[in-house]
């Protein structure tokens, strides 16, 4: 029993983009390991990040983590 987080990736000066949604644990973590899987991704610097919608009956305001930025290799 957790919430939907979205996460989120860009390259800078593009907006962001959601491309999975995964579930926290019942203390609110959760993990998602990623890898690139393409020439393309050589050199560019994406940033990712996490959402966390407002949710119904909860009092607080949707959420975002830090960015952290990763480069393709």
């Amino acid at each position: 029993g957790g919430l939907p987080v979205a996460l989120e990736f860009r390259v800078p000066g593009l907006p962001w983009t959601e491309f999975r949604t995964v579930q926290t644990d019942g203390h609110g973590g959760f993990r998602f390991p990623y890898a690139f899987s393409d020439d393309d991704s050589r050199g560019v610097r994406f940033q990712f990040r996490a959402h966390l919608a407002a949710q119904p009956g909860w009092p607080y305001a949707a959420a975002y983590s830090r960015p952290v930025t990763v480069t393709g290799r």
